[in-house]
């Protein structure tokens, strides 16, 4: 049911010259104490909006600075309504989110 996400490599240090070095170095020495820890990221969809985004950049670095970082996807069967109407897994968590947040709820229909 989870799929592993392949982003590839991504270095810490490609970053040097756009952020400051100190910034880096602190980020490194912090992250010394988490060296090894495992870390797992679950979404809806490897593309497509903020997480995922997000996502293939910080998967690879937080790899690059010695944890243990993985993204997975979460597959589902279709999800049902109170008229029926089958929503995809990820219109589903969308509701959800939003609903969550307190926001006006989205009409059930696919449009």
């Amino acid at each position: 049911m989870l799929q592993r996400v392949d982003i590839g490599p991504r270095s810490l240090n490609a970053y040097r010259g756009i952020v400051e070095d100190n910034i880096l170095d602190d980020l490194l020495e912090f992250s010394r104490d988490l060296k090894g820890a495992r870390v797992a990221h679950i979404n809806a969809t490897p593309y497509g909006g903020g997480v995922s985004e997000l996502l293939r950049s910080a998967v690879p670095i937080l790899n690059d600075i010695g944890l243990n970082a993985d993204w997975k996807t979460i597959a589902g069967d279709s999800f049902y309504n109170a008229r029926t109407v089958p929503l995809g897994f990820s219109e589903y968590l969308s509701l959800w989110r939003h609903a969550r947040r307190g926001r006006p709820s989205r009409s059930w229909r696919r449009r």
